[in-house]
């Protein structure tokens, strides 16, 4: 799904009319979920839907901070949008919340 954010509807900024790619990530988000970070075109930003996970295993920060290090190479880049509370703790207890762009607010 793709969309176009304006600077002021979100928190982050983005050039004017700058497509963003949106991905929500499932309820359980570990090595055996099925998202797939390869077949975002090269240079795209990516706002990630952290809403949703309710359990998060070591794969799913490695997932992410891979696709952001790709996106970033190609000339796009990546953020985690409204983590859940399960997702926000996993990043934080790994270290990986320093390596991703996380935008607080909306998780319960």
């Amino acid at each position: 799904m793709s969309t176009t954010l304006n600077t002021q509807q979100s928190p982050v900024e983005y050039h004017a009319r700058r497509t963003v790619e949106v991905i929500s990530l499932p309820a359980r988000f570990d090595a055996y979920a099925a998202v797939d970070f390869d077949s975002i075109p090269d240079g795209a930003s990516v706002v990630v839907d952290g809403r949703a996970v309710r359990f998060a295993d070591m794969h799913a920060p490695q997932s992410l901070v891979d696709a952001r290090i790709r996106l970033l190479d190609a000339g796009g880049d990546m953020l985690i949008g409204a983590p859940s509370v399960e997702l926000r703790a996993t990043l934080e207890l790994t270290g990986f919340d320093q390596l991703l762009s996380v935008v607080l607010g909306g998780a319960r």
